[in-house]
């Protein structure tokens, strides 16, 4: 122990102790619903660096960083970073995986609307020196709420519409001399259209809005609703406590079970909505072949699973059976057990 002690004195002198760097806003355990979000921490002391300093800010939903980031910004110059909390809102309907719980067939917004992030930032220069911040920090991105009201859940237009007219409730806590703005989002086969934003009356308790929707196709859609509130101390943000559907033309049915004994069990996938993949999970008692089927709202089959185990899960990434990635929108998966089979919906967002 002593000899160790010498050793350890001899090399004290040559020894550089790298000196970190802290995360300084959002503070953690903050809640923030404002339309901005500024990231800021200490610069790096630039004594452990060769030459310029670059920042490397992640977000992420996942205390261990193993998701993908819903914010990746790299070759960052200066110590703080803006985010236009809108802006990722929206792309949290077109991005990665939002919630890891299961869902019931209605999507519900606030299961992904009300999030848990967690940051870091890492700062390197060009010849390979890294050094990571002190700590990680958390913060919950909470925007205030309100309910949709229609098109109600699962409502069906036979044919082709021209117009839509989608209306909610005016957000609660709104002051009556502010900017009250809103923004329709649709999610599809074809991806994500957003309509919008339309302003709105703070002296109304709800909201409607006639939109042109000659470009959808036939198919399955789902919808919610984003809010704005801009006054003298600055802008907050709303969002639909749900995340209804509403179909074109006649697409399959999500009810769709035949014959099911009640030893057949289909879950709903986890997560829900997903990106890059999926979990589906079924158990099931009878001796017959299994398969599960994944397919559009044209009914295409888009990829199969057989099934060897009576009771397990698959994961699907999110490609058909060529390999190619699929596009945004709702997909349908159907468990078939010799005559019984049953269809559930899911939505895959990118």
């Amino acid at each position: 122990m002593k000899r160790f002690l010498m050793i350890l004195l001899v090399l004290l002198p040559t020894l550089v102790f790298a000196q970190g760097f802290n995360l300084l806003e959002p503070i953690n355990g903050d809640t923030v619903e404002t339309l901005g979000l500024d990231f800021d921490w200490q610069n790096a002391p630039s004594g452990s660096f060769s030459g310029q300093i670059f920042y490397h800010l992640e977000a992420n939903l996942d205390s261990n960083f193993t998701l993908p980031a819903m914010i990746d910004e790299d070759s960052l110059t200066s110590s703080n970073f803006s985010v236009d909390v809108l802006g990722l809102l929206l792309g949290l309907l077109d991005s990665t995986t939002v919630a890891q719980k299961k869902h019931t067939n209605q999507l519900n917004a606030s299961d992904f609307i009300t999030l848990d992030f967690y940051w870091r930032v890492t700062a390197w220069d060009t010849i390979g020196t890294t050094m990571l911040s002190n700590t990680t920090e958390h913060f919950v991105f909470s925007p205030g709420t309100f309910d949709l009201l229609a098109p109600a859940d699962s409502t069906v237009y036979q044919t082709n519409p021209t117009t839509i007219t989608f209306s909610c409730t005016k957000p609660t806590g709104v002051p009556t001399f502010s900017v009250l703005t809103y923004t329709v989002m649709v999610i599809g086969t074809g991806g994500q259209k957003t309509y919008g934003p339309f302003v709105g009356s703070t002296f109304s308790s709800t909201f409607n809005t006639t939109v042109n929707v000659d470009s959808l196709a036939d198919g399955l859609y789902g919808w919610g609703m984003i809010a704005s509130v801009t006054d003298l101390s600055g802008t907050t943000l709303h969002a639909s406590k749900q995340f209804f559907s509403f179909s074109i033309g006649n697409p399959i049915s999500v009810s769709e079970k035949t014959n099911q004994p009640k030893d057949f069990v289909l879950e709903q996938n986890h997560p829900n909505p997903f990106n890059p993949s999926t979990t589906i999970s079924y158990e099931f008692k009878n001796s017959e072949k299994a398969k599960l089927l994944i397919f559009n709202v044209l009914g295409e089959k888009v990829m199969d699973f057989s099934l060897e185990k009576p009771k397990g899960s698959v994961v699907w990434d999110g490609k058909d059976e060529n390999g190619n990635a699929v596009s945004s929108g709702v997909y349908f998966y159907k468990l078939e057990v010799g005559n019984f089979s049953e269809t559930k919906k899911m939505l895959f967002l990118k």
